[in-house]
């Protein structure tokens, strides 16, 4: 998995240069301010956060409810 969230990163980095005139450099801002390497970095980060508390939520139903309660932190 940890290869394809790497790839689907990438991917979304390129989509969001092609596509938006500060997009990419908005995310290394936010990558720098995080402490992430780089744009790819920042997303990759964010999808496997996002997978992790998708697998643990589908293998714990019975408190998925509370912990989708929780504040997001990045």
């Amino acid at each position: 998995m940890e290869k394809w969230l790497r790839s689907r990163a990438t991917a979304i980095a390129i989509e969001i240069s092609n596509n938006t005139t500060n997009g990419l450099q908005t995310l290394e801002e936010f990558a720098k301010y995080t402490g992430r390497k780089s744009a790819e970095d920042v997303l990759y980060f964010m999808l496997k956060n996002v997978a992790e508390h998708t697998k643990y939520c589908t293998e714990n139903p019975e408190i998925a409810d509370q912990i989708n309660e929780f504040r997001c932190r990045i």
